[in-house]
């Protein structure tokens, strides 16, 4: 049966937060068997609250599994990563008893994330890419901004194998299903352009999307800033595709569009942010291969500056 199915993948997710969180959440809404990995206080306050989504100022709460790096065990069949870059390394650590069968699974910003996790469980890392509209609130709800969004998985070498297979069969009933790419390694690299593009902008014009179109030169700067990441990229090995190109260029000059990326919402909180993973990493890769990137070393700066 169906059902049976769909319970034969057991899914351990590390990261309660926006992305972890609502990802899970829709996980076990489809059936399946979803476990979380958190720290002993986090464990503590979903115990007695729940896993809290606001959606529409409506607040729904679910009971959810957890455990912590205390007690987890190596009976996961996959492993889905949604932390942030600066807490890469925790989670390994916390991971050390997940055992060398489950796939991992990481939904994390930049690239360097992959060699990472690949020294420490070799075999098992995928490439991943998720795009959710979340946002983690004081209080630890997760607000969903626009229902629905892409989970995209894979391996890296672009292959279909069994463990693949499995996961996308399982997860399909979701409203967001996993969905295996041939070419998950331009994916990802292509995630980290939007990314660091619409981050660069909205840092160096401190502004939104539709706020930088509506001033003069603000639809040039988002363009040379798309241009000077692709250009790094390319240099690197990894050149974008054209449909990668365009999508960047509309969604970042598209007119009164509040549009801005969580990195620099992070940065106008106060909040830490994965500068170095999604800025940094690109300065360092362009001054590799000797090219030019005033623009995301600019921005890089200022969110490296404490407000």
């Amino acid at each position: 049966m169906k059902g049976q199915h769909l319970r034969e993948l057991r899914l351990l997710i590390v990261g309660v937060g926006a992305v972890g969180g609502y990802i899970g959440s829709t996980l076990i809404d489809a059936g399946l068997d979803v476990t979380f990995l958190v720290h002993p206080a986090r464990q503590k306050v979903l115990e007695s609250e729940g896993l809290r989504l606001s959606r529409g100022g409506d607040i729904h709460a679910a009971e959810v599994s957890t455990v912590t790096a205390a007690t987890l065990g190596p009976e996961y069949d996959a492993v889905f990563l949604a932390v942030k870059a600066f807490a890469l390394e925790g989670a390994i650590a916390d991971l050390t008893q997940v055992g060398r069968s489950p796939a991992i699974i990481p939904s994390l910003n930049g690239i360097r994330h992959i060699d990472a996790l690949s020294a420490a469980f070799p075999g098992q890392v995928l490439g991943g890419v998720t795009l959710v509209s979340t946002e983690l609130e004081a209080d630890g709800a997760i607000r969903v901004i626009q229902p629905g969004g892409t989970l995209t998985f894979g391996e890296l070498d672009g292959s279909t194998t069994d463990r693949t297979e499995r996961i996308q069969a399982a997860t399909s009933r979701s409203t967001i299903p996993f969905k295996n790419s041939a070419t998950i390694v331009a994916d990802m690299w292509e995630k980290w352009l939007f990314l660091a593009s619409g981050g660069a902008l909205n840092t160096l014009l401190d502004a939104d999307v539709g706020q930088a179109a509506a001033v003069e030169g603000g639809t040039r700067t988002a363009n040379a800033v798309v241009d000077e990441i692709a250009d790094i990229m390319t240099a690197a090995g990894h050149t974008p595709r054209p449909e990668a190109l365009e999508s960047a260029r509309s969604t970042l000059t598209q007119p009164a569009s509040p549009f801005t990326t969580s990195m620099y919402r992070d940065h106008v909180a106060g909040r830490h942010v994965e500068v170095e993973a999604i800025l940094g990493d690109l300065v360092r890769l362009a001054d590799a291969h000797r090219r030019q990137a005033p623009l995301v070393s600019a921005a890089a700066a200022a969110l490296r500056v404490e407000r």
